[in-house]
């Protein structure tokens, strides 16, 4: 079993524990009996103030509670079930521990991601649909029946921007075959001479 299983005493004494917990710590079971838990898993000098093992001894009933071990380094998913004498006291608990580190930090990058897809999401707004726009003018009819410049349209609806220039074709229909830079130049220079 790789689950770290041990009883506790009213005292915090490990009174048992199984191979995978005196692995972890790399002693041997006897070695851990008797010892404060605190001690080992906490690295304290008394209880630590939200040990499941004081609450289900306070409640009387089983806690199961995530915790995050800095000193172990480690997510424990953690069930003390408490046992009790002959007259109903509690005398003890019975701790599960379950490593779930992997899980949290596979749990953490699934987070990240979806807050990243998420943050993404916002930023990206989709044209789609049909889309009305005059077979001459190129203006887009809006959902108001207003015509609009398409670069407007597509401004308003995504996260472009247009910088403006002109095509080749469109220039020499504009200016006539001859660049309009290269006419100006000529008549600078005609104006000079």
């Amino acid at each position: 079993m790789n689950d770290f299983v041990s009883v506790h005493d009213n005292d915090f004494r490990f009174v048992k524990v199984n191979k995978s917990l005196a692995d972890f710590f790399g002693k041997k079971p006897k070695e851990l009996i008797g010892k404060p838990c605190y001690e080992l898993i906490h690295n304290t000098h008394g209880p630590w103030p939200n040990c499941p093992h004081l609450k289900a001894i306070e409640k009387q009933e089983v806690i199961t509670e995530e915790i995050d071990e800095p000193h172990l380094r480690k997510f424990l998913l953690v069930t003390c079930s408490p046992f009790f004498d002959k007259k109903g006291m509690p005398i003890g608990s019975v701790h599960v521990a379950r490593d779930i580190t992997e899980l949290k930090q596979k749990e953490e990058e699934r987070e990240k991601l979806i807050r990243e897809i998420q943050d993404a999401l916002e930023k990206v707004k989709i044209l789609s649909g049909l889309v009305p726009i005059c077979a001459n003018c190129k203006k887009i009819r809006d959902d108001k029946g207003y015509w609009n410049q398409i670069e407007g349209y597509i401004q308003k609806y995504s996260e472009l921007k247009f910088s403006h220039g002109m095509c080749p074709e469109c220039s020499d229909e504009f200016y006539g075959k001859e660049k309009w830079y290269i006419k100006a130049k000529k008549k600078k220079l005609e104006d000079k001479s």
